[in-house]
C-alpha cells in the first residue's frame, strides 16, 4: 500500500543519492564515519518509510553513541523519552489484552 505523494519522496530520495554520489559522497574523506554511517543508512532506509519510534531507537543505537561530540545530556533525555513511551505502550497493550 503506497500513499499519495510516496512517489514523488521515491523520487527525490533517487535524485539525492544521484547528487551525492556525483559530488563524491557519501564516501568523502571529510565526512566522520559516524555522519557516513547515517548518510548512507537515510538512502537505504528513508525516514518517511520507518516509523518515527523505530528510527529514533535506531539512531540513539547506532550513531549518537559513537559520537563523541553529542549533548549527554539530550543523549539521557532521549534514551528517557524512548523507554518511557514503550512502557506506556505495553501498558496499553496489557490493559487491552486483558
Amino acid at each position: 500500500m503506497t500513499f499519495n505523494g510516496e512517489d514523488l519522496l521515491d523520487e527525490a530520495l533517487s535524485f539525492a543519492a544521484k547528487s551525492l554520489k556525483s559530488i563524491g559522497l557519501p564516501t568523502h574523506e571529510k565526512i566522520s564515519p559516524s555522519f557516513q554511517k547515517q548518510i548512507d543508512f537515510a538512502l537505504r532506509l528513508p525516514a518517511w518509510k520507518c516509523p518515527p519510534r523505530s528510527l529514533a531507537r535506531h539512531s540513539i543505537d547506532n550513531f549518537y553513541l559513537e559520537d563523541s561530540t553529542l549533548n549527554q545530556n539530550l543523549l539521557t533525555f532521549a534514551k528517557l523519552d524512548f523507554n518511557m513511551v514503550q512502557s506506556f505502550h505495553q501498558q496499553e497493550l496489557r490493559e487491552l489484552s486483558e
